[in-house]
């Protein structure tokens, strides 16, 4: 009688290690896209504050750096 653990297939092991990354991996780069966007904007605010611009040059410069001044869904608002 053979007391070692029974075979295990390597593909169904790379399987199971795999498939969180691939189920997750998009998810994070989506939220990571949109925070590394959200620091871009805080970084531009900032340095347009530093350079004395008026809080209607800074939304015109934001709105000017998105396509048609709204964001995916068209509402304009976030």
């Amino acid at each position: 009688m053979n007391n070692t653990f029974p075979h295990t297939d390597p593909g169904a092991i790379l399987a199971i290690l795999l498939a969180p990354i691939i189920l997750l991996g998009p998810f994070v780069a989506h939220y990571w896209y949109k925070l590394r966007v959200k620091q871009w904007e805080m970084s531009l605010k900032h340095t347009m504050l530093e350079r004395g611009m008026s809080a209607a040059d800074i939304k015109a410069v934001l709105e000017a750096s998105t396509p048609d001044g709204a964001k995916k869904h068209g509402c304009g608002k976030c």
